[in-house]
C-alpha cells in the first residue's frame, strides 16, 4: 500500500517539473521570436492599410 503512495508522490512531483520546465522553454521561445512577430505584425497592418484605402 505505501508503494502507491510513493509512486503518486513521484508521479505529481515529475508532472509538477515537467510543468514548470516547459513554461520555461515557452518563454524562451517567446523573447526570441517576439521581435520578429512584432515586425512581420507592423508589416502586415501597413499593407492592410494601403489596401483599404486604394479601394
Amino acid at each position: 500500500m505505501a508503494s502507491v503512495f510513493v509512486g503518486a508522490t513521484v508521479t505529481a512531483v515529475m508532472v509538477v517539473l515537467l510543468v514548470l520546465s516547459s513554461r520555461r522553454i515557452i518563454e524562451r521561445i517567446r523573447t526570441l521570436l517576439a521581435p520578429r512577430f512584432a515586425r512581420s505584425g507592423e508589416d502586415d497592418q501597413g499593407e492592410r492599410g494601403r489596401d483599404s484605402a486604394a479601394v
